[in-house]
């Protein structure tokens, strides 16, 4: 699953805060149910979608979850939560 960073406060949190902190909480707890975070893409260079606001220009790559949900005989028992808080701009 990809997911879009288009917002300046996004990917610089997530590149200079979170990243490090992440990596390491996963090294030192390999059975951790947070989602596995596999990449971390972005353009070193601007282009025309990121300069006209038509494409974000970082993104997360990261494992899908939710894979096998429609399949699973006890679908409706799934949770999913969004951590961002509810004034998040």
């Amino acid at each position: 699953m990809v997911k879009a960073l288009p917002r300046p406060s996004e990917y610089t949190f997530f590149r200079d805060d979170m990243l490090d902190q992440y990596a390491n909480h996963m090294i030192w707890f390999p059975e951790s149910l947070l989602v596995r975070i596999t990449d971390f893409l972005h353009t070193p260079y601007g282009g025309f979608g990121s300069m006209c606001c038509l494409a974000p220009s970082h993104h997360i790559v990261m494992e899908n979850v939710l894979y096998g949900r429609e399949n699973d005989t006890y679908k409706d028992k799934w949770e999913t939560y969004d951590l961002k808080p509810i004034s998040y701009v």
